[in-house]
């Protein structure tokens, strides 16, 4: 049990709606029992240092004179008995993991409503077992967990898997309340800065979506070979350094990083193929919005895994032709033939941009704009419009290939399915070093990307 807490002003910025991460383990020569009992063991562990994860996601009764403030209360005893934090399926007949390019919604803990009914289930869990596979799905309320948040669930669940008397050390519950007061404190102490990105509120009455609706959009993953993306990373940090000084940006040691790279090529294709399906919202066909994480600018601890996302929004365009003296310096090695001069400076052009953009986001300026939020007086208006632009989340960073899950073994595979955002990339690693893409299928993107 755990007493009613409510959300923070970034709590509120997230998209409203349940995000899905699923892990899937062979049951190849391992004792079916022992694992599904390993993995139950783990998970009720997980739930007794952090209760509010079995809890429900309401309007908030707590905050006096704000509307659209969330908070977190206990479930009732029928809330927990429709929404356990685990549900163990045993499939009969193989399962598909997709349906017509989306996520088959007899995998998921709960049916997922779009937006969610109030009160909604903070973070269930449902064990499949198909076959020789157990896939785990996890769905939770992106109003109450972020990405990094749900990793570090993931790895304190691995430590427990590995061994149930695991002492950590783990963040617990009194040190994400913490965290939670140093957040309000800096809401509403610091000086308020400009936001960032464009606000769409919330409507009123907003049409519900289900998982299986034909609204849902399709998406599919994609895998870009981790050498060729090698060799393009080399082509454009050589030819930043080769270029015209005027054409560089403020970058610290001229070196544009691999991730930076991909969504710079990603967000181009994107950015062709909407303006080829709609050509008349040219506006909208370079816009990009990346998700950046303000846990380091803010000093938070590394363990809180509330929300602590903001949104950067740039302009992905790539269709400016690039100054003819910066192409006589760019030379493009021969093991990428099909790319031209013209291809690497529209990439570190835009990775330029992106990382422009991001480094505004110093301690100063994030805590400005936390500053802004809780000011608002309804917590739902300095929602951006989750959708409307091109989105990126890096999620490369979590490395899940990298541990091994005790009875459960060494993770198969991993993914996120976000089936809110219709314009959305996730991109993390895969376990040969891949990136590893799951994106929207958008007009002609794939034709682009081909290329």
């Amino acid at each position: 049990m755990f007493q009613p807490y409510n959300l923070t002003p970034l709590d509120n910025f997230s998209p409203p709606g349940h995000f899905t991460v699923s892990l899937e383990f062979s049951l190849i020569d391992k004792n079916h029992a022992q694992v599904l009992q390993r993995m139950e063991d783990a998970i009720a562990r997980v739930a007794s240092i952090f209760p509010f994860l079995t809890g429900m996601l309401i309007p908030s009764t707590l905050r006096d004179g704000i509307s659209n403030a969330l908070q977190v209360r206990p479930s009732t005893a029928a809330e927990l008995e429709k929404y356990p934090i685990l549900v163990i399926k045993h499939h009969p007949e193989p399962t598909a993991l997709n349906v017509d390019g989306k996520f088959n919604p007899a995998l998921l803990p709960f049916p997922i409503i779009y937006p969610p009914h109030n009160p909604s289930p903070v973070l269930r869990v449902k064990a499949n077992v198909i076959g020789d596979e157990l896939l785990l799905v996890v769905s939770f309320d992106h109003r109450v967990i972020d990405g990094s948040g749900t990793f570090r669930l993931i790895a304190i669940f691995n430590a427990f898997c590995c061994d149930l008397d695991s002492q950590g050390p783990f963040p617990n519950a009194q040190m994400q309340e913490e965290t939670r007061k140093h957040i309000e404190k800096v809401a509403f102490t610091a000086t308020p800065k400009d936001l960032i990105w464009t606000t769409f509120p919330s409507q009123a009455g907003e049409e519900e979506i289900s998982m299986d609706s034909s609204q849902v959009p399709v998406t599919f993953p994609h895998l870009l070979d981790a050498e060729k993306i090698k060799m393009l990373h080399e082509a454009c940090n050589s030819a930043l350094q080769s270029v015209p000084e005027k054409y560089r940006k403020d970058i610290p040691g001229l070196s544009l990083s691999p991730d930076l790279i991909v969504i710079a090529l990603v967000s181009i294709c994107s950015s062709r193929a909407r303006l080829q399906a709609f050509p008349d919202k040219k506006e909208l066909s370079a816009a990009m919005f990346m998700v950046e994480n303000l846990r380091k600018p803010l000093d938070l601890h590394r363990g809180y895994i509330g929300n602590t996302i903001v949104g950067n929004q740039s302009s992905s365009d790539g269709s400016a032709p690039p100054p003819p003296e910066v192409l006589q310096n760019i030379h493009v090695p021969e093991s990428l033939s099909s790319v031209g001069p013209e291809d690497i400076w529209r990439l570190c052009n835009v990775a330029q941009t992106l990382q422009e953009n991001s480094g505004r986001l110093d301690k100063e300026y994030a805590e400005g704009m936390l500053a802004t939020m809780a000011r608002e007086r309804d917590w739902a208006s300095f929602r951006p419009g989750w959708g409307v632009d091109f989105l990126v989340s890096n999620i490369k960073s979590a490395k899940p290939y990298s541990k091994n899950f005790g009875p459960l073994g060494e993770l198969k595979l991993f993914f996120v399915s976000n089936p809110m955002l219709e314009v959305a990339m996730d991109f993390g690693t895969g376990r040969d070093g891949a990136f590893v893409k799951r994106y929207p299928l958008e007009v002609g993107f794939d034709s682009y990307y081909s290329r």
